[in-house]
């Protein structure tokens, strides 16, 4: 990361229910959760790596794409007015439906133009993960207002939380504000572009956008600005924010947070963070006596301390020894394989020739290829229809039987009657089967005798009542 550059990540938190400092038990029915959503932006203080969080609170308001552009384009004028040395972020969050969707992507360009930061990422994190420093600034935010509840402070309303967060010294590196959304403001809600949920990873350009499947996997979908526009309509770019600022950020006391690296081990075993944590030197490796138990950890210390320190901690250290022959063996073809050169010889002329290197680039696995649908031959159609009229016949045709029966049944030549490419498996002969089975072939016309004589006669009189009827009429 670039002292230039920040990594924003967005989130939506469960919604906040109203606390009494006293609270009857009829208070607690017919609640209704207020919305905040919270953005980190995580960038690079000199060598140090800090945090700003910037949290919206809203009374009332649709979790949907707008909202999230709105609050977005809200949260980077500020970033920008904070911290005037960024001026490119890259966007994360995860698949929810109001920040997966075509809408929000067609906004960003704009967003971008109008606060004056370049979005040039735009990720999606995998269920579970990726929104850890969200969470963990949500929790911190949870017990500031719990606290603030407890001192004898009512939270009911957006404007309540915010005061509750605000209190005393803040939250570190944590900001509030009170927000509307003016949805009157959203005039582009559809748009054409299709297979949206198959994209996790936006790449901007200036002549449009990069969609791939994964991040730097494969040369993406080159999704020109034409293309865009032709994919949403001209109320696309009228669109602007809505967001409606009731009560503005308050910069607490500690602007921004650390993020600190992970901690080290000592050769004691103790756990030790920053530039302080004591190496290994060779003199210690020599008089080490105890080695760690565990199957594959290489850790060993001098003292029987460190190694019970060592194992209530667990942090084992694996590292391979020696590698095997075969392993060698595949490790040098893979890299033989990367390094392949393919020769191209374009004949120019009988006499010479020009040959062309190419490298034969490392390939990245793409979109999920559409089904093939394949009807059967009409010989085969022929021949299971057959089976399946000589089965109603007499003994049903088994499925497994015949999928082996056409692997070797001949004609009047003597030659095969079917090729390879057209055997069956016993799944696709039970599935025909079914087939004819459901559409009727099975239903037999009811041809049954009635030897009921007097039901007989009573037909006959009903049909001489109805003849003497219609001559009375013609007369």
């Amino acid at each position: 990361m670039k002292n230039y550059q920040a990594l924003v990540i967005m989130d939506w938190a469960m919604k906040f229910l109203p606390i009494y400092h006293r609270e009857k038990q009829s208070d607690w029915f017919g609640q209704r959760g207020k919305n905040w959503h919270v953005t980190v932006c995580i960038f690079k203080d000199e060598d140090n790596l800090c945090h700003k969080t910037y949290c919206h609170v809203i009374d009332s308001a649709k979790q949907d794409w707008f909202s999230v552009s709105s609050l977005l384009e809200n949260t980077l004028q500020t970033i920008k007015e904070q911290m005037p040395n960024i001026t490119e972020v890259m966007l994360r969050s995860d698949n929810a439906g109001c920040y997966h969707c075509g809408q929000l992507w067609f906004s960003l360009p704009l967003i971008s133009q109008r606060t004056g930061i370049s979005i040039a990422e735009y990720c999606f994190s995998e269920p579970q993960a990726g929104k850890s420093y969200c969470d963990s600034k949500i929790a911190h935010m949870r017990m500031k207002m719990k606290s603030y509840a407890a001192s004898g402070h009512d939270i009911l309303t957006a404007s309540d939380m915010k005061h509750a967060l605000d209190a005393g010294s803040g939250v570190r590196g944590c900001q509030v504000a009170n927000v509307a959304i003016d949805t009157t403001k959203q005039l582009f809600s559809t748009h054409k572009m299709k297979n949206v949920n198959n994209y996790s990873s936006i790449t901007y350009q200036e002549d449009g956008m990069i969609v791939r499947k994964a991040y730097n996997i494969g040369r993406g979908l080159l999704m020109s600005n034409l293309d865009i526009r032709k994919f949403t309509s001209s109320k696309h770019e009228e669109h602007t924010s809505g967001c409606l600022i009731l009560e503005p950020f308050i910069t607490p006391a500690m602007q921004k947070g650390e993020i600190r690296t992970k901690s080290k081990e000592n050769s004691d075993g103790l756990e030790i963070s920053g530039n302080n944590a004591e190496r290994e030197t060779a003199e210690d490796a020599a008089v080490a006596l105890f080695y760690c138990p565990e199957v594959g950890c290489t850790k060993k210390y001098s003292t029987y301390r460190g190694l019970e320190t060592h194992l209530l901690c667990g942090k084992h250290q694996m590292k391979l020894d020696k590698k095997s022959t075969y392993d060698q063996i595949k490790l040098q073809w893979a890299n033989l394989c990367s390094e392949v050169v393919i020769t191209c010889k374009n004949v120019l002329s009988a006499n010479g020739s020009v040959e062309k290197e190419l490298k034969a680039e490392p390939m990245g696995w793409g979109l999920r290829k559409p089904r093939k649908i394949s009807r059967f031959p009409e010989k085969v159609k022929d021949y299971l229809m057959k089976k399946y009229e000589n089965g109603k016949k007499g003994r049903k045709a088994v499925p497994s039987e015949v999928a082996e029966e056409m692997r070797v049944v001949t004609d009047e030549d003597g030659s095969k009657l079917f090729s390879v490419s057209e055997w069956l498996s016993t799944a696709q002969i039970t599935s025909f089967f079914s087939r004819m089975a459901s559409k009727g072939y099975d239903n037999k016309p009811v041809t049954e005798d009635f030897d009921d004589k007097d039901l007989l006669a009573a037909l006959e009189a009903i049909e001489e009542d109805a003849l003497i009827e219609n001559i009375n009429l013609a007369s």
